[in-house]
């Protein structure tokens, strides 16, 4: 059974498709449904190729048994996983910081409601306290994401 990766690799403004696939220890790469080039590695040692798209110098590369194509020094298949997998961080933190500041809020508005009611509230300092380290807590999550964004690119 043949297993095909795909590559969408940016040069000069255009995007080229390039495709790979492993058959073995044989590598096909193609350029836009093209061949490209072919190469044979054991799943213990590293090759690698120059190659021309779209008139850049680029690399097509086989790392313990694992495709990828490298463009300007960035290996493509990892740097899209990676970022990937930041996006979804970066969700679940927005997450997770949005549900603490609304325990925090719903903490401060219960203890508000009973006390307005006239309610005796048993241990509401705390609550309030709770709360507001709930919010505290969700803003930071908040702000470290968007830290993250600037710094990354995200």
């Amino acid at each position: 059974m043949a297993k095909i990766m795909e590559w969408d690799v940016p040069v000069e403004g255009s995007i080229y498709r390039i495709t790979c696939q492993r058959r073995g220890n044989q590598y096909d790469f193609r350029l836009n449904d093209e061949p490209l080039y072919r190469l044979y590695a054991d799943p213990e040692q590293m090759c690698e190729q120059d190659v021309r798209i779209g008139g850049k110098r680029c690399q097509v590369v086989v790392y313990e048994g694992v495709p990828d194509v490298v463009v300007d020094g960035i290996l493509m298949g990892v740097d899209a996983a990676e970022k990937k997998a930041a996006k979804r961080r970066k969700m679940s933190c927005i997450l997770v910081g949005i549900l603490f500041m609304c325990v925090g809020v719903f903490a401060a508005f219960t203890y508000t409601a009973m006390t307005i009611v006239g309610q005796p509230v048993v241990g509401g300092f705390m609550s309030v306290v709770f709360g507001a380290v709930f919010f505290i807590v969700g803003m930071i999550l908040l702000l470290s994401v968007r830290k993250k964004e600037k710094k990354y690119g995200l």
